[in-house]
C-alpha cells in the first residue's frame, strides 16, 4: 500500500475515533444531566390535556428518567379511569421498538405494572396503537351505588385501533375470571355475594357505534349472554348505551335473589330473563 494510502487510513481511523468519543460524551452527559423535573411537568402536562379531553381526569406523574440507550423510566402515573377507577401504573419502561423502526415504521413500546399485573403498548408513527394486559386484580365500587364492589381477575385483554385523528377501534378481546358482585347486604338483600363466574367481552367498532360482539359468562350463579351498542361521543363518559342481557338462574343462585328477578327483567318462556340498560357509560339506568 502507497505512503498517501497509509495516511488516508490513520486519518479515517483517527476520525472514527474521534466520532465515536464524541458520541459517548454526549450520550454520557445525556445520561448525566437529563432535564429530569422539566421533562417531568412537560410530559404531565402533555398527558393531562390529553386525557382531560377523553377523559377528564387528572395525572400526576412521579420519578422521570432516562436510562441507555434510548430508554424513558417513569416511576408512576396516577389517573381516574371511568367510570371511576383509579389507576396506578408503576415501573413504566417507554422504547423504540428497534426491529419496526429500521424497516420503517417508527414504533415506540410501553410496559408498566398495575393492578398487581403487567400492561404493554405499542404506539407506531401512524398513530396505530396494540394494548396487551395480564393477571391484572380489579376490586373496585360501582360509581352510582358505593356499597357494591365488583371483584374480579383480567386474566388477558387484547386490544388494537387508531388514535387521533381516526379515533377508531380495530379489535377489542376480554377475559375475566372470577367476576363478583359483593356487599348487597347492606342494601337490604339477604345474600351478599353473587358469583358471575367467568366473562369474555368481544368488541368492535363501525362508524362512531361501538358494538358488542360477543358478551356472555359461565361458570357462576347465573349465565348472562348479551348485546348491544356504545354510540361515541366527544365525551366519552357521555357516550349512550344501548345493551340487552339474557339471565339463565342456575341452581347456585340464592333463591332469594331468584324471586327478584321479575321486579327489574322480564321473563321468557324457557325461564330466562331479559333486561334493556340504557344511559350513559357514566350513568347506566334500567330500562323497562
Amino acid at each position: 500500500m502507497s505512503e498517501s494510502g497509509h495516511v488516508n487510513m490513520k486519518q479515517l481511523q483517527r476520525w472514527w475515533s474521534i466520532s465515536i468519543l464524541v458520541g459517548l460524551f454526549f450520550v454520557l452527559g445525556l445520561w448525566l444531566f437529563f432535564p429530569t423535573q422539566t421533562v417531568e411537568l412537560y410530559l404531565e402536562q402533555q398527558l393531562s390535556q390529553q386525557l382531560s379531553k377523553q377523559l377528564q381526569c387528572p395525572v400526576t406523574i412521579s420519578n422521570v428518567d432516562l436510562d441507555l440507550p434510548a430508554a424513558l423510566t417513569i416511576g408512576a402515573i396516577e389517573t381516574t379511569v371511568p367510570p371511576a377507577i383509579p389507576i396506578r401504573l408503576t415501573n413504566l419502561c417507554v422504547t423504540p421498538a428497534w426491529l419496526q423502526t429500521f424497516t420503517g415504521t417508527p414504533t415506540v413500546s410501553l410496559n408498566a405494572n398495575t393492578l398487581g399485573g403487567t400492561i404493554s403498548v405499542q404506539l407506531t408513527s401512524s398513530r396505530h396503537i396494540q394494548f396487551a394486559a395480564a393477571a391484572l386484580q380489579l376490586n373496585t365500587a360501582l360509581p352510582q351505588m358505593p356499597a357494591l364492589h365488583i371483584k374480579t381477575t383480567i386474566e388477558c385483554c387484547n386490544a388494537s385501533g387508531f388514535a387521533e385523528p381516526i379515533n377508531k377501534l380495530e379489535q377489542f378481546d376480554l377475559h375475566l375470571s372470577e367476576l363478583q358482585l359483593i356487599g348487597m347486604q347492606q342494601l337490604g338483600l339477604p345474600a351478599d355475594q353473587l358469583n358471575l363466574g367467568s366473562v369474555h367481552l368481544q368488541l368492535s367498532q363501525n362508524n362512531q357505534r361501538i358494538c358488542i360482539d360477543q358478551m356472555t359468562s359461565t361458570d357462576g350463579d347465573i349465565i348472562i349472554k348479551g348485546n348491544g351498542h356504545i354510540s361515541l361521543q366527544r365525551n366519552l363518559p357521555h357516550s349512550p348505551i344501548d345493551l340487552t342481557l339474557t339471565i339463565s338462574p342456575q341452581k347456585s343462585l340464592d333463591q332469594s335473589l331468584t324471586t327478584l328477578l321479575p321486579m327489574f327483567a322480564k321473563q321468557q318462556k324457557d325461564g330466562s330473563y331479559t333486561i334493556h340498560i340504557g344511559g350513559t357509560i357514566a350513568m347506566p339506568k334500567l330500562q323497562h
